[in-house]
């Protein structure tokens, strides 16, 4: 399985910059901004089929905070059994 990196940046101009792997993606963003387009990068990354990790840095680089987002599971959605006949093997 794939993974990618989202990563929020501090800028020293202010606001945040938003990174997909090392390309940019968006900045000068507020930090609600900036979360909130990096958390919709992610769900789309993983709706792709990757995993997908949003990580927030200070302005030393340091992470700060991470968060994981996976792929969509497949579920199964089983059929009411109440009242079907099962027949004995």
């Amino acid at each position: 399985m794939d993974r990618v990196i989202i990563s929020i940046r501090p800028r020293w101009e202010g606001g945040y910059n938003i990174y997909l792997a090392d390309g940019w993606v968006g900045g000068a963003l507020s930090l609600e901004q900036a979360r909130a387009r990096a958390k919709a990068l992610a769900l789309e990354e993983a709706a792709k089929g990757q995993i997908a990790l949003l990580a927030t840095r200070d302005m030393g680089g340091d992470i700060k905070s991470v968060e994981w987002f996976d792929p969509p599971k497949n579920l199964v959605a089983l059929p009411d059994l109440e009242g079907a006949e099962i027949p004995e093997a």
